[in-house]
């Protein structure tokens, strides 16, 4: 039987290596670095997370401010390397975490799609395959031929 898993995440920590003392500019930074005055403080933003996802499944992440939500989506994403832990993923994930930053504001809706759609490795012809899904997901089918 084949598997329906896309996410396995298991045990998924990340730690940030935090300064104790703000700097205010570089040089001060690399004066105090000679003088080994840097001291850091060791962050745990995630630590001992564990969940799987089947295909068609939905996942919602819930928490405070600060919770470790965006790292846990950046670690999925592949845009950050977890401290520890393992992570499998069948397929590929694009990060909306930074949808805007692929889009030229010169360029109408429809024009962007295409554009960052080439920019992630599709086809032309899966992009107007899944066209009107994304014109859908977009809210913005009333405008999508004028600059966004």
């Amino acid at each position: 039987m084949v598997s329906k898993e896309v996410i396995r995440v298991d045990d998924i920590g990340m730690r940030f290596n935090l300064m104790e003392k703000k700097v205010d500019n570089l040089k001060e930074y690399f004066i105090k670095l000679l003088k080994n005055e840097i001291r850091y403080q060791e962050f745990w933003a995630l630590k001992n997370i564990s969940f799987s996802v089947n295909k068609g499944d939905r996942l919602g992440i819930l928490g405070l401010n600060g919770a470790g939500k965006s790292t846990l989506l950046k670690i999925i994403a592949g845009v950050l390397k977890a401290s520890e832990g393992e992570l499998n993923v069948r397929g590929k994930i694009v990060p909306l975490l930074e949808l805007g930053a692929g889009f030229d504001p010169q360029y109408t809706g429809e024009e962007n799609i295409y554009l960052y759609g080439a920019v992630l490795g599709y086809p032309k012809e899966f992009i107007s395959e899944k066209y009107n899904d994304i014109v859908e997901f977009s809210e913005l089918s009333d405008f999508i031929n004028v600059p966004v």
